[in-house]
């Protein structure tokens, strides 16, 4: 599930950031298209994009099982989306971790 919520700060210039996580080897491409939507100055990826070895199980209900490999893959397709639509900050999570 993509679940998208806007928050508004008081800061000297307008700024606006995507803050995405946890893609754990979902389609990129409607979420690469959400994100280009909002026109972001940045984009700050929360960790568990990529899936290591031994992460191959995992799976959310709503997706196929894929092998961490294809999993890998997807991640990466999806950082080299957001890296086109703006600059892009990366920290990993659990999930990069084998």
């Amino acid at each position: 599930m993509i679940s998208v919520q806007h928050f508004r700060f008081t800061a000297p210039a307008d700024l606006r950031l995507v803050v995405a996580g946890d893609l754990h080897g979902a389609d990129p491409a409607p979420i690469l298209k959400l994100i280009e939507r909002q026109g972001p100055a940045a984009i700050l990826l929360t960790g568990d994009i990529l899936e290591g070895p031994g992460r191959e199980h995992f799976s959310l209900p709503f997706q196929k099982v894929l092998s961490w490999q294809e999993k890998y893959q997807i991640g990466m397709e999806f950082m080299k989306g957001c890296v086109q639509i703006a600059p892009t900050f990366f920290v990993s999570g659990n999930h990069e971790n084998t």
